[in-house]
């Protein structure tokens, strides 16, 4: 079957081409889907390239507090992930806070771990440490 995208839809002043970029752009399509998540790197379904954006969604291992990040241009780009909380009881530190980064590399079927890390900042001591506290559980890409 051929299908001409140059065709004008009814009722609009769009072509079929013209919507189908349009609901690209907003649905997205997932490259990667976990819904406990990883630490470890990805391999998407669909090679980063491919989109002008991708949205990557993450929660923490901790509290399973979730987190979202969007990428323009993703291919060939690193970012990172963080976030900050106070002291916790469950924690060693009592009067201080905490900032957990996790700095990724993203380029064409992958996602690296280039490093991560947990901070932990009070009155007297700063100390930097591993953590494997990030998950990454779903990536979508907008063409």
């Amino acid at each position: 079957m051929i299908i001409n995208e140059d065709l004008m839809i009814g009722g609009t002043n769009k072509t079929l081409k013209t919507l189908n970029n349009e609901v690209n752009k907003t649905v997205g399509h997932i490259l990667y889907e976990n819904p406990v998540g990883t630490t470890s790197d990805i391999t998407l379904n669909d090679s980063a390239a491919n989109y002008s954006g991708i949205r990557i969604e993450w929660i923490t291992g901790l509290n399973n507090d979730w987190y979202t990040t969007y990428l323009d241009n993703p291919n060939g780009k690193s970012t990172t992930l963080f976030f900050m909380e106070a002291a916790r009881p469950d924690e060693s530190v009592v009067n201080g806070s905490f900032l957990f980064a996790k700095r990724i590399y993203i380029y064409n079927n992958s996602i690296s771990l280039l490093y991560q890390q947990k901070v932990i900042a009070n009155i007297d001591a700063t100390v930097a440490l591993r953590d494997d506290r990030f998950k990454i559980t779903k990536v979508i890409g907008y063409k």
